[in-house]
């Protein structure tokens, strides 16, 4: 920067502080602005320019057209999620829509466009420059884009950011959150703020995991909602609904903690709850898979059921219209038949028996079917899930003590298949764990079915085959399968404590393969399209084609209930088994596996040391407004700003012409002045108003140039007195005041004509006649207070036309009737005898010419000297022309008809008029045109009342 300074003049600041003020953008010194180019570093590109991208309180989220639906609902959450960070204060921008000419600096100018070289689905382009352009093919994307713009905020810790292009799309289609709230609940607010991180973060997908081999916890059957043709239950289930710790759950040595405690027994999601927590959902664009895992992890619903049907032999449940009635004697559903546990026993009761040849078997799949079947209608309805996990995942048939009383494992293909179809039928895409699939029966199962790859063959421990003959990732890609990488080691968060080697979450704990969860592990050694184990020792790669790899998963399973709080969880805790001091973040890991699932290979270009201390920039989503929380508070920790509709932007180009056009006070009269000063103070506020209509700014415009017209400047006073003399006495004829604007210095004020009076001379002024007479011209001289100025006439009367009547009038009565005759008399006699002198008034003649013409016109003619004398204009008419008359009649006569054959007939034209004769009689005398539509010889008639005349017409 140069350092040198120029001073600014104070007329050049106020100028500036003008065009601030009627262009609408607040005058703000902004803080330096922030370089975010180490955020570039998690993303596909990122390039900084030359400008600066700042947002104020003017900022606006701005679209090109109408934001319905989805968008105005994506949008809006971006409105309340930057209003919540205070980006740039606590009260939501507008959301506004117009023409793209309105853009102004500070805006976030929002488009979808149906392709873009640089982003796919879900991908995201940013361009802040003056305003920030935020660019997305989907809605999906859009709300990634604008959130990873606020991230960009946080991230530089200002509301000023150096200019930069950034685009970016996820590697990987479906991202999936699982949460177990089966073994533990989890209250709705926790669910719901566990998916507003998922949306914060880029997750996509939440898989709700109810039941379990601890509890189901979901109830789905509150009357309340069902919705007829949509959702409406054939039973009331909601006595399975609570938890039971499992029998194999242990008092720990280590810890000296029970954890066969479950701190929350019998709690259960609500109906209500179940449809909160799908609204939220929906609102922070994450898809959400029922997940119901069978025929085993059935420890509590095989239990369950027992204990309700064993307790109440009256009870039934109806599946398909069938009714299905247990005994004392067989109420119970597991796949050994055993009975009489007060615990779920493991392993007698984690399998249901899924032999439909035997009543017990079609009991217990038309119970386990019948709930998978109203999960699906509630899932279909409230949340319009398309996927539903129906788990499949170790199912004990081994135990010695029971397998003599097992099914067999061919039939699991079967029940795989015919639960598929169910869900099929409803709607849904059908995923399965793989650990449960024998090689040889890869091709038994419906090719639709999709695999969760969790448990590997190889034992990444000490680098053999693993307990479970699982069938190989390319085993599966060969039989055409879609996977999703949910590989124990990377992606599993378990709350469970080994008594030897201590937390699961541990680096160190490696009893269950977990020991590869912790964020900098997932990071460096976990590819989504890679389903293999890297540890201690490291499994060969498994590529999973793209068209192949559904998505990949982060799972967190509560097997202990006990070990941690769900507050505890969220805000991370230390070493619950007090064993390594380690610190497990639920949130971290989650942060690692989702950045890889965006940008699979990040860890080769940027070290996870750099990528943490990045990612603490980002904190947790928008809304959440502390760092810690206990129990007590947790549910209240969440907060956004309602959202606004939004504005449809008026055309601001002509009132903000107008008022840049400030006048300056000058002469004008303090009134109209202040008038005008009012007027254009609103239309600065109506134009700097960012929900102002068009009809506002219209009416503010009206306004304003109505006070513009209605200025008037402070005037002098100028009286002009015309006058004259007749007989020795002057006369004022008439006086008239003129106003002449203050300031001005001479005045030119035009004069017309005085009829019937001679200009003499002027008082006080200069006189300059017209070429139209002496008696019309310009006043000019100098301007001063209150001037008056007389004009001088002498009295000229006209008797020019007086005389002419005079020299017409009539001497005889004729036929005139005595009335009509004695005004007419009268009125001739008072002219005759007029004398003209110096005194006299043109108006006195004027009311004598006026009585006489009166009087003569009024003159009447009695009804029995009415006659009508037609003669023809010549002697024949051509046919098609027309027929030509000269009619005389009585001078009263008004109007003609004229008949032919006694038809009336309309003359095409036809005059009259009034003529004195040089005998003194008064006639009239009418030209007609008559239609000659046909030869021949016609007699014309014309008539007025009794009176009528004819004639003979030759027409050849």
């Amino acid at each position: 920067m140069n350092k040198k300074t120029k001073s600014i003049s104070i007329r050049s600041i106020a100028l500036l502080m003008a065009l601030v003020l009627v262009i609408g953008i607040a005058f703000v010194v902004p803080s330096r602005a922030a370089s975010t180019a180490n955020l570039g570093k998690l993303v596909d590109y990122f390039q900084a320019n030359t400008s600066t991208f700042t947002i104020n309180a003017n900022s606006r989220f701005f679209l090109a057209s109408e934001p319905t639906g989805e968008l105005l609902q994506t949008v809006q959450l971006a409105q309340r999620q930057f209003a919540s960070d205070g980006r740039p204060t606590s009260s939501p921008m507008d959301i506004v829509w117009g023409d793209t000419a309105m853009l102004r600096a500070g805006d976030i100018f929002i488009k979808l466009v149906a392709n873009d070289a640089d982003i796919g689905a879900e991908g995201y382009k940013i361009i802040a420059e003056s305003y920030a352009t935020v660019i997305a093919e989907d809605v999906d994307g859009l709300l990634y884009g604008l959130n990873m713009l606020l991230k960009h905020f946080r991230n530089g810790k200002s509301n000023s950011l150096v200019g930069f292009t950034t685009y970016d799309t996820p590697d990987t289609k479906e991202r999936t959150a699982q949460l177990d709230c089966a073994r533990k609940y989890l209250t709705v607010e926790y669910i719901c703020n566990f998916v507003k991180e998922m949306s914060w973060m880029g997750y996509n997908t939440l898989q709700l995991h109810v039941s379990e081999d601890g509890g189901y916890r979901a109830d789905l059957w509150d009357p309340a909602y069902y919705v007829e043709g949509h959702y409406q239950p054939e039973n009331d289930f909601t006595w399975l609904c609570g938890s039971k710790t499992q029998s194999w759950t242990h008092n720990s040595t280590l810890t000296g903690v029970d954890y066969r405690v479950d701190p929350d027994a019998d709690k259960y999601l609500t109906t209500a709850e179940l449809i909160e927590i799908i609204n939220t959902c929906k609102e922070y664009h994450i898809d959400i898979i029922p997940s119901f895992d069978s025929p085993g992890h059935m420890d509590y619903l095989t239990w369950k059921f027992e204990q309700n049907y064993k307790s109440n032999t009256a009870y039934f449940f109806v599946y398909n219209g069938e009714t299905f009635k247990a005994s004392a004697t067989s109420g119970c559903i597991n796949y050994v038949g055993q009975t009489g546990g007060s615990y779920p026993l493991w392993p007698q009761y984690t399998s249901m028996d899924i032999r439909d040849t035997t009543t017990r078997g079609k009991m217990s799949q038309a119970f386990v079917f019948s709930i998978y079947k109203d999960m699906a209608d509630f899932f279909k309805y409230y949340a319009g899930s398309t996927k539903f996990n129906i788990g499949t995942d170790e199912v004990n048939l081994t135990n010695s003590a029971v397998s003599a009383n097992a099914w067999s494992y061919s039939l699991f293909p079967g029940y795989v298949n015919e639960l598929n179809a169910l869900l099929n039928s409803k709607g849904y895409t059908c995923r399965m764990f793989n650990d449960f699939i024998k090689t040889d029966y890869i091709d038994q199962f419906a090719d639709n079915i999709e695999i969760l790859y969790w448990n590997s063959p190889y034992n990444s421990i000490t680098g053999t085959a693993g307990a479970y003959a699982v069938p190989s990732v390319s085993s599966l890609v060969n039989d055409g399968r879609i996977l999703y990488n949910c590989i124990n080691q990377h992606t599993y968060y378990v709350l469970r404590i080994n008594d030897t080697q201590g937390d699961a979450r541990s680096k160190t704990c490696y009893q269950w393969e977990f020991y590869g969860a912790d964020e900098e592990s997932i990071y460096n050694d976990w590819t989504p399209s890679n389903i293999r184990k890297k540890g201690k020792y490291t499994e060969p790669d498994a590529i999973v084609p793209t068209t192949q790899l559904g998505g990949a998963y982060f799972l967190t399973w509560h097997d202990y209930a006990a070990v941690n709080t769900e507050t505890e969880v969220w805000n991370g805790v230390t070493d619950s088994a007090k064993k390594t001091g380690e610190f497990y973040s639920l949130r971290w890991r989650m942060w690692s596996n989702i950045t890889k699932m965006w940008n699979a290979d990040i860890d080769a270009s940027l070290d996870f040391d750099s990528f943490a201390t990045i990612r603490d920039t980002l904190g947790d989503f928008p809304g959440l407004k502390s760092d810690t929380y206990t129990d007590a508070s947790y549910a209240k920790a969440t907060s956004l700003p309602e959202a606004t509709d939004p504005i449809e932007l008026a055309d601001h180009t002509t009132l903000t012409a107008a008022v840049a056009q400030k006048i300056a006070k000058g002469s004008y009269s303090d009134e109209t002045y202040n008038a005008y000063l009012d007027a254009y103070n609103k239309a600065i506020l109506i134009n700097n108003k960012n929900t102002a209509t068009a009809e506002e700014l219209g009416q503010a415009l009206q306004d304003l140039n109505d006070a513009i017209a209605g200025l008037v400047m402070k005037t002098n006073t100028i009286t002009i007195t015309r006058k004259t003399t007749i007989n020795g006495t002057n006369y004022e004829v008439d006086s008239t005041t003129y106003a002449v604007p203050v300031g001005e210095s001479q005045y030119n004020i035009f004069i017309p004509i005085l009829d019937g009076y001679k200009f003499i001379r002027v008082d006080g002024s200069t006189f300059t006649p017209t070429e139209t007479g002496d008696g019309s011209g310009y006043l000019s001289g100098s301007v001063s207070n209150d001037i008056n100025i007389t004009m001088w006439y002498e009295n000229q009367v006209d008797v020019s036309r007086l005389n002419n009547l005079l020299d017409d009038a009539l001497t005889e009565q004729g036929d005139y009737t005595e009335a009509s005759w004695q005004v007419y008399s009268n009125a001739l006699k008072a002219a005759q005898e007029f004398e003209l002198t110096l005194d006299t008034q043109q108006s006195t003649v004027l009311a004598l010419v006026n009585a006489l013409e009166d009087a003569r016109t009024a003159l009447v003619v009695p009804s029995n000297t009415v006659f009508i004398s037609p003669e023809a204009v010549a002697g024949s008419f051509n046919k098609g022309s027309q027929i030509g008359l000269y009619i005389y009649t009585s001078s009263n006569i008004p109007n003609l008809v004229f008949t032919k054959d006694g038809k009336v007939i309309t003359p095409d034209t036809i005059t009259g008029e009034v003529q004195t004769l040089t005998t003194g009689e008064t006639v009239k005398y009418w030209l007609v045109f008559l239609p000659a539509s046909e030869a021949g010889e016609f007699v014309y008639t014309i008539s007025y009342g009794s009176t009528s005349s004819s004639i003979s017409v030759t027409i050849n």
